[in-house]
């Protein structure tokens, strides 16, 4: 009956594992967007007007669009390989972390 449970859930993670690793991709960049917008203004502070607004677009444009297929990729890679138990349970951890890390950056 628990094996039942754990092939179903997994059945159900594997058909929607690219959606499951964007969301995660999404999210993390929700909870550090904030520094990844710090850095690129300490970069480009000094810069003249226009060129700070062309980085600005071209980091948060194509930067962060890169970054999420990126990772999503690696993240989809990585959980194919998994079996199912190890599968179920990285699916659970992972929201639970996300979760977690949201809260202690006190984006919740």
């Amino acid at each position: 009956m628990l094996q039942d449970l754990i092939n179903n859930l997994a059945g159900f993670i594997r058909e929607n594992s690219w959606t499951a690793c964007i969301a995660w991709t999404a999210s993390l960049l929700v909870i550090y967007g904030d520094d990844l917008v710090r850095l690129t203004k300490k970069i480009a502070r000094s810069w003249h007007f226009v060129f700070r607004v062309l980085f600005f677009v071209v980091v948060c444009g194509f930067g962060y669009g890169f970054l999420t297929l990126l990772l999503a990729r690696f993240i989809h890679s990585q959980m194919v390989t998994l079996n199912n138990l190890w599968l179920s349970i990285s699916v659970i951890s992972a929201y639970l972390l996300i979760g977690f890390l949201a809260e202690k950056n006190k984006v919740l």
